[in-house]
């Protein structure tokens, strides 16, 4: 459940990881009986790290799976470094971790250009930040002019900025999972959505679902090869339910859209599955015509 949940990011000091890297600043949620509650470990000079890490291990206790944005290659691995060198035990192994960023891309891929997780608050959660935060590429030097020279006017943007990615990383979360269980949200998504989400749904195992999402994808506007790659996947969904008839329409439609795959599935199933040699002959010539660059009979 939603509890069993720790959903982290952190502020460092260089934004190329490696094991020189500190993460003066760990911000994490969790879902409580009081809400969605934030705390931020920040790094003074004077404190020591150890404790910082100690405490965000504690925040650990009772959670199953971290959630972050990137963070599997990037937060993850500081973390798991910083442990290491301050002898610390090793609390994320063991862990399953959700890493938002690769289920952005295969949900919005296709619609949005990028994917950044500020995008997906303008994009999706219709969410604009204001202007006091920090943005991230210059959060290490701003950490570093604290520490040489003691400025800390910029430190509370930089804690701001840190605690609303903990919270757009929740929000994220939370409405990526209602649109892979809810099938009204599917029917209110954009074409280029639902089609995502079929080939998630398909790939998860849920055929009878990615099945019937392709449909409403088509009729709002796909253009030509996605619609045939919608086809075809409506084809393979058929075929795992041994729908032999939806098949070979789902492959027809495709192939009439210039589908090569759909071409070859349908030849190995007239000759395999229908016996039918000569329609096989048939279709093996339209692909050899189009490897070949001439036209197909």
């Amino acid at each position: 459940g939603l509890s069993e949940l720790l959903f982290f990011d952190t502020e460092t000091t260089g934004l190329s990881g490696g094991t020189g890297t500190l993460a003066f600043l760990i911000g994490y949620g969790y879902f409580s009986d009081r809400g969605f509650v934030v705390r931020q470990l920040f790094l003074r000079p004077s404190d020591p790290e150890p404790a910082q890490l100690v405490e965000f291990s504690r925040a650990l206790e009772g959670k199953t799976c971290l959630v972050s944005y990137n963070g599997k290659a990037f937060d993850a691995p500081i973390l798991k470094n910083r442990l290491v060198i301050n002898k610390l035990p090793a609390v994320l192994d063991g862990l399953q971790h959700i890493d938002m960023l690769h289920l952005a891309r295969s949900i919005w891929k296709l619609r949005l250009e990028s994917r950044g997780l500020k995008d997906l608050e303008r994009e999706i959660l219709h969410f604009e930040r204001d202007t006091d935060e920090v943005p991230g590429w210059m959060i290490p030097e701003v950490y570093a002019d604290y520490l040489r020279r003691g400025e800390i006017d910029n430190i509370p943007g930089v804690i701001s900025h840190n605690r609303l990615d903990v919270l757009s990383l929740a929000a994220v979360y939370l409405h990526a999972a209602r649109l892979l269980s809810d099938p009204q949200c599917w029917a209110a998504s954009p074409s280029l959505d639902q089609y995502s989400l079929a080939r998630i749904l398909q790939k998860i195992g849920r055929h009878g679902a990615a099945g019937e999402l392709y449909d409403p994808s088509v009729a709002s506007g796909l253009n030509a090869s996605l619609t045939a790659e919608a086809y075809l996947r409506k084809a393979w969904a058929a075929r795992n339910q041994e729908n032999w008839l939806d098949y070979e329409q789902y492959c027809q439609l495709a192939a009439a859209l210039d589908s090569e795959k759909a071409v070859l599935e349908l030849a190995i199933y007239a000759e395999h599955k229908k016996k039918d040699y000569e329609m096989a002959l048939k279709y093996g010539q339209w692909l050899l015509a189009r490897a070949g660059g001439k036209k197909a009979p």
